[in-house]
């Protein structure tokens, strides 16, 4: 999943056929994929619910690091 993301990444359409402006984002699958484990993961929220008390931060850093390499 990770090497797809990096072999497809996000392009923005800015017009559509027509002219007008429409900036869609375009994603492979692979990159919706992504999106949905890291919500399931709370990579994000992990700072902000403070289940971890002082130690949130460092928490969210960690995981975020064993996960960077893996996602693309």
């Amino acid at each position: 999943m990770g090497r797809e993301c990096e072999e497809n990444p996000p392009q923005l359409r800015r017009t559509n056929a027509w002219g007008r402006t429409i900036d869609e984002l375009i994603t492979c699958q692979a990159w919706k994929e992504q999106k949905k484990i890291s919500a399931q993961e709370g990579v994000i929220a992990i700072a902000y619910e403070r289940k971890q008390s002082q130690y949130s931060r460092i928490y969210q850093v960690a995981k975020l690091m064993m996960y960077s390499p893996a996602s693309g």
